[in-house]
């Protein structure tokens, strides 16, 4: 696969995560979503009624789809609610152990595993505990963001990059694979990044690198780093 790198010589991929409040057309089930990232990738935890409810928060008995960016592995099942704590149980046959889910705001704070094996849907692999994530929230540019990157030195070479950021950390995912990641500042609508690790044969090394974009609405554009990249807010 090519990896497209963003800084001067390379260009970096970027990547954001984002939470959000509550999604709801008016019409189907109601929906809810928090975000959480860490060095193992990003949590998203969707939780949707069973039951219409003219106000929604989750509830003991609503299902949920907890997904792992940029893998993509997902779970399924119904939740338990106490609090700011959420149970989830899994409808994977042989399961036989429960997922604990933190909520901090509208995002995730901590996961653990308790009871015996959990495993993502379609795989045997282990869904394991993260004692420490970073919540995301939806605002500046804290949030998830997509976009397709152009290499600069060969332009006929694109790749789809999501951004997930949240309290000065982003990290970046190409094509569903770990890129890079970093730190972030903000001043009024332009942001700063700068890249600290790179993923490479299945570890984290240090890089460095910067890029800068400003933000315009639910679009962020790439002023420099990047050849003409707009990305669009997810949530």
């Amino acid at each position: 696969m090519n990896r497209i790198r963003l800084w001067v010589l390379v260009m970096v991929t970027l990547g954001i995560l984002t939470g959000c409040d509550g999604c709801d057309d008016g019409f189907g089930p109601q929906m809810v979503r928090y975000t959480g990232m860490s060095d193992n990738g990003t949590y998203q935890l969707e939780i949707t009624e069973n039951l219409n409810r003219a106000i929604y928060a989750p509830a003991t008995g609503d299902n949920y789809k907890l997904t792992l960016l940029p893998s993509n592995k997902i779970s399924t099942g119904t939740i338990t609610v106490s609090g700011t704590s959420i149970t989830l149980t899994p409808d994977k046959a042989g399961t036989t152990g429960t997922i604990g889910i933190t909520i901090s705001g509208s995002g995730i704070s901590a996961i653990t595993v308790t009871g015996g094996t959990v495993q993502w849907n379609g795989d045997t692999s282990a869904i394991t505990a993260v004692a420490t994530l970073t919540p995301v929230g939806s605002s500046g540019f804290e949030g998830i963001w997509a976009g397709t990157i152009t290499n600069q030195e060969n332009t006929s070479l694109t790749a789809h990059y999501t951004i997930v950021a949240a309290s000065g950390k982003w990290s970046g995912y190409q094509d569903g694979e770990f890129l890079d990641k970093g730190t972030y500042t903000v001043s009024g609508n332009t942001v700063n990044m700068a890249i600290t690790q790179e993923y490479v044969n299945n570890a984290w090394q240090n890089q460095t690198g910067t890029a800068t974009g400003t933000i315009s609405g639910n679009r962020f554009t790439f002023t420099s780093g990047f050849t003409a990249s707009i990305f669009t807010r997810q949530l």
